[in-house]
Order: structure tokens, then C-alpha cells, then sequence
């Protein structure tokens, strides 16, 4: 089976085409896949780690994975340095290195491992108040990875752990955080708690708007109950952000513009699992003390 990837497609279009082809939605066992970037020039980080979950769920029900070659020299070189088109090569390492790209500005791919989240979320902050940020401040960054990688661990059920990816923008300042996994969605996970509860169910849309309360969660994580989401929130704001989240029926944006109210659009096609995409401006970040610059040395 052969996937002509079209990275230029518009996100709602793009999250079709991963659910469309996901493998459970084949009719027959796939024994090969073969992806083709031929038609794509370049790849953000929203479009590669919803791509990654696809490719991972037919890698984890054992079909084979190939890359077709392809002569787009710029996105070549950005799928290697991240090492995306290794990945799936059953020489490679995926806990070698497994944080680090050899693309300066961005960590590499990394499939989520609950044991080494603090390691990856310590990491990333290091990475970029050392290489860009100088004297700015990363911790944004550090909380909107922990709440992230809490909602997924603790609330997806996703056969496929999900993956990440972080990228940094030089030229605006810009940090795109993207992450996704392959589970149950989190408008599904909401509805089915207010229904243990004997509670009204909601429509996809506003039972995402209901994960976002403060003290509100579909589960009880002592060290961090219903905090999560409302505090990503908050980070998006104070760092004139934007958050885009899809996940069942429905494809959901806040940022600054919108003056602190979510908007969105119902979504043709469900998407099973849920798609994060936050974007943080670091000029907004705070300024270092001279303490935690020593702490660098």
C-alpha cells in the first residue's frame, strides 16, 4: 500500500486524510506501507507527529514501513536531521540520543516514554534557554509540555503512546509545540465521565470547552486534578499564543486575538484521538535571574 503524503493540505483536510487511512480503517492487513513525499515541500510539526501516530499504529499491528525517494532537498534533509525517515528501520535506536536532533532548532521526533517525561521536559527547556533564548526564560514551555504530556498519559487510552515534536522559529521567535496520540478523544473521555455521573452528555464541542475549566477532570490525579488544561490556557494568553486542539468531532482554537474565548469548527470527518498544537512567542517570555543563569555553567 502506497500513501502519497500532501502536506499542503488545510489541517482539517490533513486530519481526515490521517483518519481515513489510520489501519484499523483498512479493509484488509497491510503487509508494506510505503510513504511518498513527493508531492510535499515542506512539514510542520502538526502535519509530522499526526502522521508519525499513523505510521506507528500499522508498525505496531506489523506492517513493514518504506519511504519512496523523493528530491525535495530541504524537506529531505529536515525528515533526516530528526531522524523521521530512520524511525521505522528496525536497525534503528530509538532511545540512542533520543531527544536530540542534529536540526539545531528543534529536538528530534520522540515517541512519548512515561518513565522519561521530567527527563525530556528538563531537556527541552535547557535546550533552547542555552542555544536562542539567552537571557528569556523557558519555563512556558516546560509547564505547556507537562500539562500536555499529563492529558495523554492520564486520559487517552491510545494503543499508540503518541508522539512530539518542538520547533523553534528564529526569525519571529516562535515555538510550535505539536502532539498527538491515537486514543479515545477527549470530548469522547468527557461524556463518558458525565454519564457515569448521570449527567447530561455534551456535544463534542463544548465538552472540549468543559476540559478546559479549572477543577474540572474526568479523572482524579492527585498531584494535579483538573489543573492541566486551564493552565495551558493561561500560558497561550500571557505568551500570545495560540492552541489548536482537534479531537473527535470537533477542531478548536483560543488565542490572544480571540480576547480569551475559544472558537472552532465542527469537523467533516471524526478524528480518534486528540491533535495539540501550540504556538508561544518567546519575546513574552520573562527575563532570567542572574542566578539561573549561573545554574547554565
Amino acid at each position: 500500500m502506497k500513501l502519497q503524503i500532501n502536506t499542503n493540505l488545510p489541517k482539517s483536510k490533513w486530519v481526515s486524510f490521517i483518519e481515513k487511512n489510520r489501519y484499523e480503517n483498512q479493509l484488509n492487513s497491510v503487509n508494506n506501507l510505503e510513504i511518498d513525499f513527493s508531492e510535499s515541500s515542506f512539514i510542520e510539526p502538526f502535519y509530522l507527529v499526526s502522521l508519525a501516530c499513523m505510521i506507528e499504529e500499522y508498525s505496531i499491528n506489523g506492517t513493514t514501513i518504506s519511504f519512496s525517494p523523493f528530491d525535495k532537498l530541504e524537506l529531505r534533509e529536515y525528515l533526516l536531521s530528526g531522524y523521521f525517515l530512520s524511525f521505522w528501520n528496525e536497525s534503528f535506536d530509538r532511545y540512542e540520543g533520543y531527544f536530540t536532533a542534529s536540526n539545531s532548532t528543534g529536538l528530534r521526533l520522540w515517541k512519548i516514554d512515561p518513565t522519561k517525561i521530567s527527563e525530556y521536559v528538563h531537556h527541552a527547556q535547557n535546550y533552547y534557554e542555552t542555544r536562542y533564548l539567552q537571557e528569556k526564560d523557558a519555563t512556558p514551555l516546560n509547564i505547556s509540555l507537562a500539562e500536555l504530556f499529563n492529558n495523554i498519559i492520564e486520559h487517552s487510552e491510545s494503543l499508540v503512546s503518541g508522539f512530539v515534536l518542538n520547533q523553534y522559529y528564529p526569525q519571529n521567535g516562535k515555538l510550535k509545540i505539536a502532539l498527538c496520540d491515537l486514543g479515545v478523544g477527549i470530548a469522547y473521555k468527557i461524556n463518558s465521565y458525565l454519564t457515569e455521573k448521570g449527567e447530561a452528555v455534551l456535544s463534542d464541542k463544548d465538552a472540549i470547552i468543559k476540559a478546559f475549566e479549572l477543577s474540572f477532570s474526568s479523572k482524579s490525579i492527585p498531584q494535579n486534578r483538573g489543573w492541566g488544561l486551564d493552565t495551558l490556557k493561561n500560558i497561550v494568553l500571557s505568551c500570545n499564543g495560540t492552541l489548536r486542539l482537534i479531537a473527535n468531532n470537533y477542531s478548536l482554537s483560543f488565542n490572544v486575538k480571540g480576547k480569551g474565548k475559544f472558537d472552532g469548527f465542527p469537523l467533516k470527518n471524526e478524528f480518534c484521538g486528540t491533535l495539540f498544537e501550540i504556538i508561544l512567542d518567546t519575546n513574552a517570555f520573562d527575563t532570567r535571574s542572574e542566578n539561573e543563569f549561573d545554574l547554565d555553567f
